[in-house]
């Protein structure tokens, strides 16, 4: 078994290559759609579908107006941006209404979460929305609302980590105990009620975050 569980992550890092060069392609395709005024940037071809793509290529899309729909469809996806997710849903992708949300803020000032990852560590925080390498320093405290495994690369600079969702067996628990990196995860608000070079100190064990 351990000599075939590499196998395991190898079809999702050679799918990597396979999105970046339809990436590539769709960006080209945008550049070109914008050359000839048909697009505002090259950026707004991600949000218009197949369909309409190949009409406009193969010169059928005369009745599709492109700005009008990537306006349409930019308000819709930051109204989607800026909607708070549910914490619980059904496996038929119901919300599920939940009254037990605790205030984090404990007596001494501290936030309590649920401690995912052991160990303590102290260090500026790093608040991020976005996985972006050059946006953090090692040592610094990454707190973040989620993290998916693009996220992970940044977890070996972090000195600990902060979410405002997740548990014990998640894709970042699971790494942070893999590297050693202290974790609270479940910190209802951390990126809005912890700020930016704020130093904390973040003990996995205990489930808490304290100012230093």
């Amino acid at each position: 078994m351990e000599v075939y569980t590499p196998l395991r992550e190898a079809p999702k890092h050679y799918a990597m290559f396979v999105f970046q060069r339809m990436r590539a392609a769709a960006l080209e395709l945008g550049r070109r759609l914008a050359e000839r005024n048909l697009l505002d940037t090259r950026d707004d071809v991600m949000f218009l579908d197949r369909v309409e793509l190949d009409a406009v290529v193969r010169g059928e899309g005369g009745a599709l107006d492109l700005r009008a729909l990537v306006r349409e469809r930019r308000v819709r996806h930051e109204r989607h941006l800026a909607e708070k997710p549910p914490d619980f849903v059904r496996s038929d992708g119901v919300p599920v209404p939940d009254d037990r949300r605790h205030d984090p803020v404990a007596a001494d000032g501290s936030l309590r979460g649920l401690g995912t990852s052991p160990g303590q560590a102290t260090g500026p925080v790093r608040v991020l929305r976005s996985p972006d390498p050059s946006a953090m320093r090692d040592g610094d405290v990454l707190v973040v609302e989620f993290a998916d495994p693009g996220w992970t690369p940044l977890f070996p600079r972090a000195a600990a980590l902060v979410m405002e969702v997740g548990g014990l067996m998640s894709h970042a628990a699971v790494v942070a105990r893999e590297l050693g990196v202290p974790a609270v995860f479940g910190v209802a608000g951390a990126t809005e009620r912890l700020q930016d070079g704020q130093v904390v100190r973040v003990d996995g064990e205990a489930g808490t975050v304290t100012p230093a």
